[in-house]
């Protein structure tokens, strides 16, 4: 009967068993990593390479280079004065 099932879990209360055995699988697959990685290093890779096809540019404009001049301040408006009532 259901209440002879029911009635020995009542003292069992709190004790938690683990019916499904957890397997080592992870949450995404090899092909999902490999993906991942591809992307990864092939932006570095990508980047590496443009970076040293410009480095004779970046150095040249490096030695062009001029300082920066200072800005100037800009001019404050000038509040209008209250006419005078006679």
């Amino acid at each position: 009967m259901r209440s002879d099932k029911h009635s020995q879990k009542v003292t069992k209360r709190g004790v938690v068993t683990d019916k499904k055995e957890k397997k080592g699988k992870a949450p995404i697959g090899p092909l999902m990593i490999g993906f991942f990685l591809f992307v990864v290093v092939g932006s570095s890779v990508l980047q590496i390479v443009q970076m040293a096809g410009m480095g004779g540019r970046i150095a040249q404009q490096m030695e062009n280079q001029q300082p920066r001049a200072e800005p100037q301040p800009r001019p404050r408006k000038k509040k209008p004065t209250p006419a005078a009532d006679p």
